[in-house]
């Protein structure tokens, strides 16, 4: 039987705990200031180095005409390319990783670059392909059918379990 004025006992002060580093900020601050040196170092180095002064007005002066300004300006779309896919990545192995459950979880240890080259020969070998574009497709496809495989077969065994 149930009561309709019977108190219903919700604790308000509920608290979830995480285990997070106790150093969060010092870490990130770290890392932080490491991406910006290696950005630094990205627009500085190369064939020819930049000095300090042709870094700023390639940055910030973007009228400049120096042949150093120039150089950071074209260094800058490499930067972040690198940068995007260096997130990319990191992205990726963190998608694999939870859906695997498996922190050593890779594409080389589960047969997604080999599929992606296995791509990438056969359009080579069989259709001829010869642009990089074309390549790039094939490969994405190979990694995606691969990848698709590979967690199918990982799934098989996830049903009910009979005793």
């Amino acid at each position: 039987m149930i009561k309709l004025n019977s108190p219903i006992s919700v604790s308000k002060n509920k608290q979830t705990h995480f285990n997070v580093p106790k150093r969060i900020s010092l870490i990130l601050m770290v890392g932080l200031m490491l991406l910006l040196l290696t950005i630094i170092a990205s627009l500085v180095l190369g064939a020819r180095v930049v000095s300090f002064q042709e870094l700023i007005e390639g940055l910030f002066y973007q009228n400049q005409d120096s042949y150093g300004a120039t150089v950071v300006q074209k260094r800058i779309s490499r930067t972040v390319f690198s940068l995007c896919c260096g997130i990319a990545l990191g992205v990726a192995g963190v998608l694999m990783q939870s859906v695997t459950r498996n922190p050593l979880a890779d594409p080389s240890i589960l047969g997604v670059n080999t599929g992606a080259a296995l791509f990438v020969v056969a359009g080579i070998a069989f259709f001829h392909i010869t642009s990089a574009l074309q390549y790039i497709w094939l490969a994405m496809i190979g990694a995606a059918v691969t990848a698709v495989f590979v967690f199918g077969i990982g799934s098989m065994g996830r049903g009910e379990q009979h005793q």
